[in-house]
């Protein structure tokens, strides 16, 4: 997708200074707590032991819960748990009133206004993973890796990146310089220490704690509150809402240290890359608002975590004294996804690489046949200078054509050609209609390109639209449908035009063989007075030879560009 390119372009464009006094700058502008998310309160969070705490009873409370086992229908371990279970209840209802009410088994609706507190408090993470790590985590990594490991960037920047080996080794085959390019990144890999793979850790493994955070389902959970008679608000049954709860708790649980800043900067940079551009955007100001809006949301979940006794609700709703959170997995993957990326950039760069090698043979090419006349450029197709343009493949190929039409076609072989088709007889009628057809479509080319082009132009039919799916600030899927769907339309159109066109210049190839009475297949026939026009010098049949010499050539360079 459109994004990635971005995203990937955004990692290199920002130098390891400019990474660094930004971090500084984040750093200056924050006043972020390192106090914890979440404390455990020791043994309440181990959860209860039953057969050692029974065993531990003075041994009349053990006949008691035996003899109160004959009439509960349970056992003396759990009845004791029963009443474990009640006596925390009402440690709740005491030590947190208006959250929870045992007896009925009622969230209340402080826990409702906690939930819908902790609710916005995540939405701020939502959006800014949004538009960096669900759209392209791969990248996200490598910028977060850049603060983390910035000798391994730098390394991998540097001596991985095939321009530089091929320029040190400049005999070395295009195996050979991919082969070391790869070596090189395992090099510069090889460097990661423990002490860097536990700080890229931590931060993968944040990361995902605040994006299950971020999409826990609280609209699900806020849902199941609604109004009972005997509370005055918002509440529901625990029971009912159980294994939310416990979903919850393990989120939590596992977020228990504040992040680390430089997951932060790059959470900044790429929520913010896309406002960069405009006019009135103020670095330090929009610092300090995402450092603000930060810190309120990481206090709130603190603050939650303190005021809401989550493992004791689920407790008393489950009637399970037994029950502990369980941290959730993730972030271990970080190493594979950051390896991966670099991985494709090094086969990105080493395909570019050969791409320019290949296009500066093209090139050469290219002044033979316009007789040292530059080729023309799709400036509304998006390039390394245009970044921001519609994304095509085949663009080259587009400018190739263009360029042969209003640097050939349009002048040196039309004027071989136009006396054909006002003076030409031909033997068969529809090598007629083919000749006419193939003429009239190659001399209106050049302005089916420029037709094109302004289709996608920032204010054509295309580029319009394109612009305004990716400047909407609804991140949704719809919007990247929207944005894929418009890319593809105007790639076909791209693509069929030029099978198109290679179609044509074969055939014209074939048709003016065939007019000169020097092709090899019946279905093309000579001019009935071709020699009108040879006349004595022969003049018209070198400048048809030459014409089909051209022809050969353009169709061959296209074909060649397309493979490229």
């Amino acid at each position: 997708m459109a994004d990635n390119w971005v995203f990937s372009r955004l990692v290199s464009s920002l130098s390891l200074e400019e990474r660094q006094s930004l971090m500084r700058k984040l750093e200056s502008a924050s006043k972020l707590s390192k106090e914890p998310l979440y404390i455990d309160d020791g043994a309440a969070a181990a959860g209860l032991d039953l057969d050692v705490e029974f065993s531990w009873l003075p041994w009349y409370l053990r006949i008691f819960y035996t003899f109160l086992s004959f009439f509960t229908g349970k056992s003396p371990k759990k009845a004791y748990e029963n009443r474990s279970v009640a006596a925390l209840g009402k440690k709740i209802n005491k030590k947190f009133p208006g959250l929870y009410n045992y007896q009925e088994g009622l969230l209340l609706p402080q826990f409702y206004n906690q939930i819908v507190s902790l609710k916005e408090a995540a939405h701020f993470f939502y959006s800014a993973l949004e538009t960096s790590v669900n759209r392209d985590r791969a990248a996200f990594f490598s910028f977060l890796g850049s603060l983390e490991i910035p000798e391994v960037h730098q390394r991998l920047q540097g001596e991985a990146d095939p321009a530089v080996i091929v320029d040190k080794y400049p005999g070395a085959s295009e195996a050979e310089w991919r082969q070391l390019a790869f070596r090189a990144m395992e090099d510069a890999l090889s460097l990661i220490t423990a002490e860097h793979r536990a700080a890229m850790y931590y931060n993968a493994r944040s990361l995902y704690c605040l994006k299950e955070l971020a999409v826990f389902p609280y609209d699900r959970l806020i849902s199941s509150f609604g109004l009972h008679r005997q509370v005055l608000g918002e509440s529901a049954y625990a029971s009912q809402v159980k294994d939310l709860l416990e979903s919850l708790g393990n989120i939590l649980l596992s977020l228990k240290t504040v992040p680390q800043m430089a997951l932060f900067e790059s959470l900044f940079v790429f929520f913010l890359q896309r406002n960069s551009s405009k006019a009135d955007f103020d670095m330090n100001r929009e610092i300090r608002v995402f450092m603000a809006r930060a810190e309120h949301s990481l206090s709130i979940i603190r603050d939650f975590n303190r005021l809401v006794p989550l493992v004791s609700i689920i407790r008393c709703a489950s009637r399970d004294m037994t029950y502990v959170p369980k941290e959730i997995s993730g972030g271990e993957d970080w190493f594979v996804i950051y390896r991966d990326y670099w991985k494709r950039q090094i086969e990105i760069l080493c395909n570019e690489h050969l791409k320019d090698r290949r296009q500066q043979e093209l090139h050469n090419s290219f002044r033979g046949l316009f007789d040292e006349r530059g080729m023309a450029v799709l400036d509304d197709a998006r390039t390394s200078f245009n970044p921001e343009r519609l994304p095509l493949q085949g663009e080259y190929a587009l400018a190739f054509l263009y360029t042969f039409c209003t640097s050939m076609f349009n002048t040196d072989i039309n004027r071989i050609l136009e006396p054909i088709v006002v003076d030409g007889e031909f033997i068969k009628d529809e090598n007629r209609v083919e000749f006419i057809f193939s003429y009239n479509y190659l001399l209106a080319l050049r302005d089916e390109i420029i037709k094109f082009e302004q289709g996608i132009s920032s204010t054509g039919i295309y580029g319009e639209r394109y612009v305004q799916a990716r400047d909407d600030a609804n991140l949704s899927p719809a919007r990247q449908r929207r944005m894929k769907t418009i890319i593809d339309r105007v790639q076909q159109d791209l693509r069929d035009q030029v099978l198109q066109t290679r179609e044509v210049i074969r055939n014209m190839v074939n048709l003016l063989r065939g007019l000169s009475g020097k092709g090899s297949s019946d279905k093309y026939q000579s001019l009935s007075n071709l020699a009108k026009f040879t006349g004595r010098d022969n003049l018209f049949s070198a400048n048809l030879e030459r014409v089909i010499s051209q022809f050969q050539t353009a169709g061959s360079l296209l074909e060649t560009i397309e493979n490229l």
